[in-house]
């Protein structure tokens, strides 16, 4: 992943786009896991999903935000988004 891809900055939330997800290759995604892919940063507390791009693989979210739209598209595609 490149860092490059993190879409804005709101105080100590990140947003990252949808589309990236799909190479992501961990059972369950959560922060820890975007910190150890070096996808957020370690000082980051809270990453919010933005529908931004195509997501055809299923993910499974776990304490993530995400929009109205990148839930129906990781919905869509077989995903799950646990609070």
């Amino acid at each position: 992943f490149a860092r490059g891809k993190i879409s804005r900055v709101l105080g100590d939330t990140v947003g990252i786009y949808a589309g990236l997800l799909k190479s992501f290759y961990a059972d369950v995604i959560d922060l820890a896991a975007l910190q150890e892919a070096n996808l957020v940063s370690r000082s980051v507390k809270r990453v919010k999903v933005i529908a931004s791009g195509s997501i055809d693989k299923a993910v499974k979210l776990k304490g993530i935000q995400v929009t109205k739209g990148a839930r129906a598209a990781i919905e869509a595609a077989g995903g799950s988004i646990e609070d």
